[in-house]
Order: C-alpha cells, then sequence, then structure tokens
C-alpha cells in the first residue's frame, strides 16, 4: 500500500494544523532511523473510515514525500465523535 503525502515545511502548531484538516489535509509525522520528516496526507487517500489502514496491525506502508519511506502506523489521533483524523505519527522500519 502507497500513500502520497507532501512535506510541510512551515505553517506548523494548531493553527497551522487546523488550516490542514480544513483543506483536506492531514498533518502527519515520519520518525525513527533519523531526524522527524514533518508531512501531510490526503484525507481522502488515508481512508481510515474503511479501516484501510488501522494502527493495531503490523502493516508495512509506503509513504511518498520527497523520497520513499517503508513505515508502519504507530499513532492515529482522531475525534470519534465528528469522525475526524486530527494527527498520524508513522514509525520509519
Amino acid at each position: 500500500m502507497t500513500i502520497n503525502a507532501e512535506l510541510r515545511t512551515s505553517d506548523f502548531g494548531s493553527a497551522g494544523s487546523r488550516r490542514l484538516l480544513r483543506a483536506g489535509r492531514i498533518p502527519a509525522v515520519i520518525y525513527g532511523k533519523s531526524e522527524p520528516v514533518h508531512i501531510t496526507i490526503n484525507a481522502r487517500d488515508f481512508n481510515y473510515n474503511e479501516k484501510k489502514y488501522r494502527k493495531d496491525e503490523n502493516l508495512i506502508v509506503s509513504v511518498n514525500g520527497g523520497k520513499e519511506y517503508k513505515v508502519v502506523i504507530k499513532e492515529i489521533q482522531d475525534d470519534l465523535l465528528r469522525n475526524v483524523i486530527h494527527h498520524v505519527d508513522f514509525f520509519e522500519v
């Protein structure tokens, strides 16, 4: 499985995250082997509602954000009442 991402180089913080969420993007971070990489992913591509990607599975996913990263989903911060994802943490394998 592959997730297309864009590098996030500016507009950090809670206000920037809210702007991304309104635009249909989910802020995310890849950490593990090297320095953390901040990215954004398309909310429709992540497809969380169909349970395509879940944090309780040990599924290796490719994230294309400038270069290709092999990751597992470490944490998903979501709002269950609104059915919205606020942030995703990926751990590089």
